[in-house]
């Protein structure tokens, strides 16, 4: 089973204060992740400052959403980012075509 993400709106949730390193925010937008269950978990994504929102549709987790482990695992970085899965479908069928890769030119 692919897991995907689905973003059902574009709103966002915007929080701000102030502690004792100064003034901070932070801007999330709400996700389910279909990993094959009877029911999607449900997951924030926090968005950078000036990022503009997801819009609703489906992703998958692009491979910024990743990093390498302390101990060589792989592991989440703290902001995921989301690819269109029709994005992802186009980029995935340079695989099959002539040996290229992914955001290689072939």
């Amino acid at each position: 089973m692919l897991a995907y993400v689905e973003i059902a709106s574009d709103a966002v949730d915007f929080r701000e204060g102030r502690n004792d390193n100064g003034y901070w925010s932070v801007r999330r937008q709400k996700g389910f992740m279909h990993q094959g269950g009877p029911y999607p978990d449900p997951f924030e994504i926090t968005l950078d400052e000036k990022q503009p929102p997801y819009a609703a549709g489906n992703y998958i987790l692009a491979g910024g959403s990743f990093r390498n482990g302390k101990y060589g695992g792989l592991e989440f970085n703290r902001n995921v980012q989301l690819i269109p899965v029709a994005d992802a479908i186009n980029e995935l069928s340079k695989l099959t075509k002539h040996g290229a890769r992914p955001g290689v030119a072939a």
